[in-house]
């Protein structure tokens, strides 16, 4: 299986790339950990597989039957993609789910060795105030949004949307009953229904800037081998 092995390549490369940035960010800082936070199924089993070797799997599965039902993002951050390339406009408005993350210990995240990327990417430059915004470098954004979109496109044609949704909706597979046991079906189902389906990779939305600042770590991902195939290879379909 290509899709895992793949995520962990990215999440690598981003981590040694980003070590560029002189950043404010330091452990219990969680101005950013909202619940804010849209990702791939892909993302969401390595959470699974995490809780489950970590001993948290009644944590999880207490902690995702008693979350709130939040509002849906209204599209994809491919379908973006897709519709700015081909000059469409996407007037929906975007979720403020801006309620501390129900991973969060002590100011600490549980599964933070396995955490999505949306929420790896966030960066700081300067210390992060409530209500404020992170102070990120120039261009950097822009590099962040390209693997998010990478990311997607591994993970196209499967579940993607807010973290909690996608979690609850992974919940039926045999391997990850030991959590599923402590939720509702009808949670699980309510959670499917808001969920989008990953979309393919149309093309980054990039500026000189920012691919000159992507270019490394693009770069790199792409010429990675796995089982002999570089990754631009398996995600080209070849």
């Amino acid at each position: 299986m290509f899709k895992p092995a793949i995520l962990d390549i990215i999440y690598d490369h981003y981590d040694g790339w980003a070590r560029q940035f002189a950043v404010a960010c330091r452990p219990t800082c969680r101005v950013c950990c909202t619940q804010n936070v849209t990702m791939t199924a892909v993302e969401g089993e390595k959470i699974l597989g995490y809780a489950l070797r970590q001993g948290l799997a009644e944590w999880l599965g207490a902690t995702l039957a008693e979350a709130d039902a939040l509002q849906p993002p209204p599209f994809t951050t491919n379908q973006f993609a897709a519709a700015c390339l081909a000059g469409r406009e996407m007037k929906e408005e975007w979720p403020e789910n801006r309620a501390p993350c129900l991973f969060l210990d002590h100011d600490l995240c549980r599964i933070y060795a396995a955490r999505p990327f949306a929420c790896r990417l966030f960066l700081s430059t300067g210390r992060c105030q409530p209500g404020g915004e992170a102070e990120m470098p120039a261009a950097y954004p822009g590099a962040a949004s390209a693997i998010c979109q990478i990311i997607e496109h591994l993970g196209q044609r499967r579940p993607w949307g807010n973290m909690l949704d996608v979690l609850l909706a992974l919940l039926p597979h045999p391997a990850y009953r030991e959590i599923a046991r402590l939720v509702p079906p009808e949670k699980i189902a309510t959670a499917r229904g808001r969920l989008l389906a990953a979309a393919p990779l149309p093309g980054f939305l990039l500026d000189d800037e920012e691919e000159a600042l992507a270019a490394p770590l693009l770069d790199g991902i792409f010429q990675s081998q796995v089982e002999g195939k570089t990754v631009a290879a398996i995600l080209n379909g070849e």
